[in-house]
């Protein structure tokens, strides 16, 4: 059993990641998850800048569109080591990765054509195909990595759109493989003197 040790950066609210640090860390759960069900990290890819990425992410997604307010005023960075089989890695980085899902992608859509199923107009269905191969598959899949155009706070203002990745996430179902040792904050500040620098 070929293991790997992966080093992940969480960006979320001060609040919520002292919790982190002292308890566990929660499921993001549904179907419109970048990668279906799981803990999402940035892990080093490109660029090779997770923790930055976290940072960003956490300051970004303080902002409740809704309410038209912060949500919370304190972010932090949490940073953990995912120990895992390798071959419980869906990794999307790799060719073989891409392969096996395209595998499933198309699975995918010919099962909503067969249904005659009209899905939402925007929608993305990764997290669909991943969370269906663990259910209905019985694909024993820990975790899945990809890369992604993350849009951060600056992104966000000003309404800028990439299709070319700018992060890689890794999205971990299976929170044991999260090592409890080393979870640790490594970085926190205020929203409102990171949302000046611009």
């Amino acid at each position: 059993m070929p293991n790997i040790t992966l080093s992940g950066f969480h960006g979320t609210s001060k609040i919520n990641a002292e919790s982190i640090v002292k308890g566990d860390f929660r499921l993001s759960l549904g179907d419109d998850e970048w990668l279906g069900d799981g803990v999402y990290f940035f892990t080093e890819g490109i660029p090779p800048t997770p923790q930055l990425h976290a940072r960003r992410w956490a300051i970004a997604s303080a902002w409740d569109k809704s309410k038209g307010q912060f949500s919370y005023d304190e972010y932090a960075v949490v940073k953990a080591e995912i120990n895992m089989d390798k071959n419980k890695l869906l990794d999307l980085t790799t060719l073989e990765g891409i392969r096996f899902f395209n595998y499933l992608r198309d699975r995918y859509i010919k099962l909503v054509a067969k249904d005659g199923v009209r899905l939402r107009r925007g929608s993305f269905e990764d997290g669909h195909v991943i969370n269906d191969a663990r259910t209905y598959l019985n694909m024993n899949i820990d975790a899945t990595k990809g890369n992604f155009y993350i849009k951060f706070k600056t992104e966000r203002i000003f309404n800028i759109n990439f299709r070319t990745p700018n992060a890689t996430i890794l999205a971990v179902f299976n929170v044991n493989i999260i090592d409890k040792d080393t979870r640790l904050i490594v970085s926190k500040g205020k929203i409102t003197d990171e949302i000046r620098r611009l």
